[in-house]
Parts: structure tokens; C-alpha cells; sequence
């Protein structure tokens, strides 16, 4: 009993011992605690501070390098409009313009096509007598621009693209139309993407970049400030839009993403982190819709955008589709109605356009606009300002694409019903 007695004892010191022990590393623990917090709070202040500044920096270095490569399509958002730069070049083509030129970017430029395809003696051609036409409607198709001369004895049909490829049996129809009316003829698929071939053999391929030295050419010849000006603003477009196959050396704007690489990284990592959040509670909030039905609509919610349709609106790999985008140029969302691929958005644009006219002969309600221009596939669209500061964001979408629904599910289910019949 007395060993028990001096067992229990020891065992009492031992606990009193252990709960000084733990008493004092829960104290250390906490000051650790505090110290590491105090730590971390001043490297993130100082990380930043030091984004900050670096942001600042970076600000200023952008608007250096812009100015540099200014560029008024990139301002008025138009630099991958197929019509405005189809518009500048018939311009220029044109001896007879304002730009002072005469003849000399036409000369040039039939000088190189012949070059490059071997199909065209330019040295046979009156210059000074060609004329440019832009947007000629035939029996089958419209031409993009026409250099032809009014003796009829040659004409130029150029097929212009930028971002999209050619539609459905266009360049074919396009021969079909304008073949026959001059004694010698020239057809060229002008391209910004060099792989991106022409279905009609007749089309001689040219790429944007062989057009481009041309063009800084023409910076040194122009005897017109203004007209020197706007090649300049197109050459910085072009220079940008056009990828070189040789590497000549680092641009400016690689240059600041290594110098502020950290930086910039740590942004875009923010933007993905909240485009990703913002798409999940908006593919949520759409599965919660009175209109939602797992049975009678698909959702596919992929990069940056939210993308659902009709099962009735899909068939063979093509149909409708309402798309909800986001961007990375400013805060806010596009909304479109689209048809994919592109030969099935060419058939069907005119059935649905002509229904929408029907429903809205004036304007369309809720502030969408039609865009249905030839080569869009994007039949409707709409853009939805998005708040930095507000937290209703996916609300607002949502109550957009119910709008969207609410315009436009009729009218596309009675397009779809008509094209499919046909």
C-alpha cells in the first residue's frame, strides 16, 4: 500500500509537471502564432506595395510602347473587321482616291500577286485606267473588291479574310458569278493566315504579310501627311495581326511581360480564380432557372464562357446556341446567339433573320442588336457591363440570358423548324 501511495504521488507531480509543460507551449505556440502573422501581414503589405508600384510602372511603360503603336481600328474595336479593312485597302487600290498615291500601291500590289503566282503579265496594264469596286452583288454570291478596267480587258476579284474562313462553296460561287467578263482575269484569296487555303484552284493565295512591306513602302513615297498618318495606323494593325514565321528579336511588349512578369502572372491568376468562381454560380444559377430542364436543354461551361442550347436546335454536329462570354479586355460578359459551324450559320442566317424582321421589324428589344452580316455567325449579341465592386454579377447575367430566352426561344425554335424542313 505504501509503494501504491508513493506511485499515485509521483503520478500526481508528473500531471502538474505536463500541464505547466503544455501551458507553456500553448503560450510559445500562440506568440509563434502572432509573430508569423505579423511576418506574413508585412511581406504582404510589401508584395503589395511592390505590386504596386510595379503595376504604376508597368502602366507607364504600356502607354510608352502604345504610342509607339497607336492605332485608331484597335481604339474603335474594328481592327478584325473583315469590311473596314476591305474598305482601306480598296482605298488604296484606287489610283483615283484621295490618298495622292495614283497608282502606285495598286501597281505594287498587282506586281507582287503576279510575282508570287506567276498568272498575271502586269506589264500589260493601263495603270492609270482601273478603276476599284467594293461589295458587287451577283447571281450567286458578292465579291469583297473588284480592280477592273472599262475596256473590259482584265478585272481583279479579291476574296478578303481576316479571322474567318471561307463559307460554304463561296470562292466557287464567287468564279461562277464574275468568271467571263474581261478578256483576262485574276483571282486571289487574300488571308491573314497563310495556311489558310482557297477550295477553288482559280484563287491564287496571297498573305497579309506579303502585303504589309508594301504598305511601309508607301510611309517613305506619300507626298500627304494625312495619308501617311493612316498607313501608319493600319501598319501598326497589320504588324500586330500578322504572325512572322522568322524570329527577328524580342517586341517591346514581351520585353515588359518578362520585366513584370511576377507582377502581371499574380494579376491573371486573380482574373481565372474569380472568371472561374463567377462561371460556376452562373452554371448553378441555370439549373435553377423555371425554364430549366436537364430533358429539353444542354450546358457546356468551357474556358471562359457558358454555353447551352436546345436539344431541338442541335442535329448532326450543327445548330443554335446562346453563349455567354467573358471577356479579358474590360469587365463584362457578351451574350450571342450563334450558329455553328460556319456552313450551317450561312443557310440558316437568312430563315432566322427573316422571322426575327417579322417579330421586330424596327428594333430588337432589351438592347441586343442583329449582326447579321456575311461571314458572322453571331446572329444576336449583346454586351453586360460587369461591376468590380458590386457582388450581384451572376445575377445580372442571369437575368440577361432569361431576357435573352424570353425574345428569342420562339423565334429560333420556329427557324429551326423551317431550315430543318427544307
Amino acid at each position: 500500500m505504501e509503494a501504491l501511495e508513493v506511485i499515485r504521488s509521483e503520478l500526481r507531480d508528473l500531471k502538474s509537471k505536463l500541464h505547466v509543460i503544455d501551458e507553456k507551449e500553448a503560450i510559445e505556440t500562440e506568440l509563434m502564432l502572432r509573430d508569423l502573422k505579423s511576418c506574413v501581414s508585412r511581406i504582404e503589405k510589401k508584395e503589395l506595395d511592390e505590386n504596386g508600384a510595379m503595376l504604376h510602372n508597368l502602366a507607364i511603360d504600356v502607354i510608352n510602347v502604345e504610342k509607339t503603336e497607336f492605332s485608331f481600328l484597335k481604339i474603335f474595336g474594328i481592327e478584325n473587321n473583315e469590311l473596314v479593312h476591305s474598305n482601306f485597302l480598296a482605298w488604296l487600290l484606287d489610283p483615283l482616291e484621295s490618298h495622292r498615291l495614283g497608282s502606285r500601291f495598286v501597281e505594287e500590289f498587282l506586281r507582287r500577286v503576279a510575282a508570287r503566282t506567276g498568272y498575271l503579265d502586269s506589264s500589260s496594264l493601263d495603270f492609270s485606267n482601273l478603276k476599284v469596286d467594293r461589295e458587287i452583288t451577283g447571281d450567286e454570291s458578292r465579291l469583297d473588291i473588284r480592280i477592273w478596267d472599262s475596256r473590259g480587258s482584265f478585272q481583279c476579284v479579291i476574296e478578303n479574310k481576316i479571322l474567318s474562313g471561307e463559307g460554304a462553296d463561296q470562292t466557287d460561287r464567287l468564279y461562277r458569278t464574275f468568271h467571263g467578263k474581261s478578256s483576262q482575269e485574276l483571282y486571289v484569296f487574300l488571308s491573314l493566315d497563310e495556311t489558310t487555303k482557297p477550295k477553288n484552284g482559280i484563287f491564287k493565295s496571297l498573305p497579309y504579310k506579303e502585303v504589309l512591306p508594301i504598305l511601309q513602302s508607301l510611309l517613305q513615297d506619300s507626298p500627304d501627311a494625312d495619308t501617311r498618318f493612316l498607313i501608319r495606323n493600319y501598319v501598326n494593325t497589320l504588324e500586330r495581326l500578322v504572325v512572322s514565321e522568322n524570329f527577328e528579336g524580342f517586341s517591346e511588349r514581351t520585353k515588359l511581360y518578362y520585366k513584370y512578369q511576377k507582377c502581371i502572372d499574380d494579376v491573371r491568376k486573380a482574373f481565372d480564380q474569380d472568371r472561374k468562381l463567377i462561371l460556376k454560380t452562373l452554371e448553378d444559377g441555370i439549373k435553377q432557372r423555371p425554364w430549366w430542364n436537364s430533358d429539353l436543354w444542354d450546358m457546356l461551361v468551357t474556358g471562359g464562357s457558358v454555353c447551352i442550347w436546345k436539344k431541338t436546335w442541335y442535329k448532326n454536329d450543327d445548330g443554335v446556341y446562346l453563349l455567354a462570354e467573358a471577356s479579358t479586355g474590360r469587365p463584362a460578359y457578351h451574350l450571342f446567339v450563334f450558329g455553328e459551324p460556319s456552313q450551317f450559320s450561312e443557310k440558316f442566317a437568312p430563315v432566322f433573320k427573316r422571322l426575327l424582321d417579322q417579330e421586330h421589324p424596327e428594333k430588337v428589344p432589351g438592347g441586343f442588336s442583329k449582326t447579321f452580316a456575311r461571314g458572322v455567325t453571331r446572329f444576336i449579341q449583346k454586351d453586360v457591363q460587369l461591376s468590380l465592386v458590386g457582388k450581384d454579377q451572376p445575377h445580372e447575367l442571369l437575368k440577361n440570358l432569361d431576357e435573352m430566352l424570353q425574345i428569342f426561344e420562339k423565334t429560333i425554335d420556329k427557324s429551326i423548324a423551317e431550315f430543318r424542313k427544307k
